[in-house]
């Protein structure tokens, strides 16, 4: 193995509100609004006291915000506003379902939840109402309720996609594929035009390990979305599972975003949405989704009112290196640090740009200071490692990406990085324990499988090599790697293999 190189886009950062909640999508950290934080538990604990209790023969009382819970000015007016709509309207479903979109489009989940019960109870007719109500259930951590929800409106409106397609992707995610794949054939047989069907299948079978029959359903999505990072991330997770890597690791690098049905209240919301703490949310949403061009005009729009704020920012500097512009990136992130040195995020997204742009010394001044004031976090020394790997400093990437490893147990990159350092020392027997680390955390891995079994040759544990080539086998038959795995294989019976030991890398940045 000549040389290091990793994935791109680990280490990035999307800000979401004021308040930070992380959550991870393989490497990527990403803070989620606060502000639903507060909700939670303001509507757990008063949410009985800001429902309406039914219908009456004068209409529905409107969902005000409970005593205690302080909105926005500009939110505050808006509600207010709506609020006074309703109490003039009390029978009209659109009165209640547009306060209920106000709150959404403000991230005011627990809220939007009963606004839109009363929008349904007035109009059981639209399943759009109660659809919603399952989205806010789920943004307040109700998945029960969400997907009670969803299971009723997959029976009483069949043909209403948007609700069967989160349906299914909630049963994939809770393991049953029986039923993910009823509701998400279902969508795709209304929709089959549609990118995120498509998708949707993609994913199901990628999770089944059915990599031959999720590339055609990836491959239309592309076809159909090309600016889809979903699509393309669904893609590259079949061609890798296939064993064909080396196609696989441009997509790859888009991230597994979630996919979602646009319906017509979905692309209303746009038009509620107000405050900072919103157009933070946006912007995260569309870098989320890939719409990287759309992402900067709607932060640097926020931008106008408060050039300096550091969430616009950093989602600014965000979206310009995903999309390429790591000048701009660069630009903005530069001034981030100087003005808050310390920041785990800045720092991580500085080092990542500095990475993708081969800016490898400033890179490494970088990660070091994020070591620095962030020992606990395995990405700033993972940051750290890899372009140590890039310097080719190889048993300083070694140690750091060890300590990276020890931080974060269950992150496969990590795992297989310190397997390829290892090997490169030609310590082969902590090489092994590290491929077999990455593989029993990532099993779909073609290059973990790959590196495992070529490590195990390299150690003469033939009868373990052997089951793994026997898969290899079975996927990717005619892999140029697999090949040199099979005549090295077979060679052993005649004389010792001449083959040099090279597990696959992934491309350089």
């Amino acid at each position: 193995m000549d040389r290091f190189s990793f994935e791109r886009g680990p280490f990035q950062r999307i800000t979401r509100g004021c308040f930070q909640r992380i959550t991870r999508s393989r490497f990527q950290r990403i803070t989620r609004s606060g502000l639903t934080v507060l909700l939670i538990v303001a509507g757990l604990l008063l949410s009985a006291g800001c429902r309406a209790s039914g219908p009456s023969s004068t209409g529905l009382e409107p969902v005000r915000p409970p005593a205690g819970l302080t909105l926005e000015p500009v939110l505050a007016k808006k509600v207010e506003a709506q609020i006074a709509s309703v109490v003039k309207r009390p029978t009209d479903p659109e009165a209640h379902g547009t306060l209920a979109m106000i709150y959404e489009a403000n991230a005011v989940w627990d809220l939007a939840t009963g606004a839109y019960e009363n929008a349904a109870t007035l109009a059981p007719e639209r399943p759009e109402w109660l659809y919603h109500a399952a989205t806010c259930d789920m943004r307040t951590g109700d998945s029960s309720g969400a997907e009670a929800r969803l299971k009723d409106l997959a029976i009483r409106f069949p043909q209403f996609a948007p609700a069967r397609h989160r349906l299914g992707l909630a049963l994939l995610d809770a393991g049953d594929l029986a039923g993910a794949e009823r509701e998400l054939l279902a969508v795709h047989r209304l929709g089959p035009s549609i990118a995120e069907a498509n998708a949707a299948l993609a994913q199901l079978r990628n999770v089944e390990g059915r990599f031959a029959e999720a590339l055609p359903y990836a491959q239309k999505a592309v076809a159909l979305d090309p600016r889809s990072q979903r699509a393309r991330f669904m893609r590259g997770q079949s061609l890798r599972g296939l064993g064909r890597d080396s196609e696989a690791r441009g997509d790859l690098t888009a991230g597994a975003v979630s996919g979602t049905l646009l319906d017509a209240i979905d692309r209303r919301l746009g038009n509620f949405s107000v405050g900072v703490s919103v157009h933070v949310d946006r912007g995260a949403n569309l870098i989320d989704a890939g719409r990287f061009d759309e992402a900067i005009r709607v932060l640097r729009a926020g931008l106008e009112d408060r050039p300096d704020h550091p969430s616009l920012l950093t989602n600014l500097a965000v979206a310009y290196q995903k999309s390429g512009k790591q000048r701009e990136a660069l630009e903005i992130l530069e001034k981030l640090y100087r003005d808050d040195p310390n920041d785990l995020p800045i720092l991580l997204n500085l080092s990542e740009t500095l990475w993708a742009s081969r800016e490898y010394p400033r890179g490494l001044e970088v990660a070091s200071v994020a070591v620095d004031q962030h020992p606990e976090s395995g990405l700033a020394h993972f940051a750290k490692g890899r372009i140590l790997f890039a310097l080719n400093r190889v048993d300083e990437g070694v140690a750091a990406c060890v300590t990276a490893g020890s931080l974060e147990p269950q992150n496969s990159e990590i795992q297989s990085a310190i397997g390829e350092g290892y090997f490169v020392q030609r310590d082969l027997e902590r090489s092994a324990e590290h491929f077999q680390r990455s593989v029993e955390l990532d099993p779909s891995s073609f290059a973990h499988r790959t590196n495992l079994c070529t490590v195990l040759q390299g150690l003469e544990r033939w009868d373990q090599a052997d089951v793994i080539l026997a898969e290899l086998i079975r996927v990717a038959p005619t892999h140029p790697k697999v090949q040199v795995l099979e005549e090295r294989a077979a060679s052993r019976k005649i004389a010792p293999p001449s083959t040099p030991l090279t597990p696959p890398t992934a491309s350089p940045p």
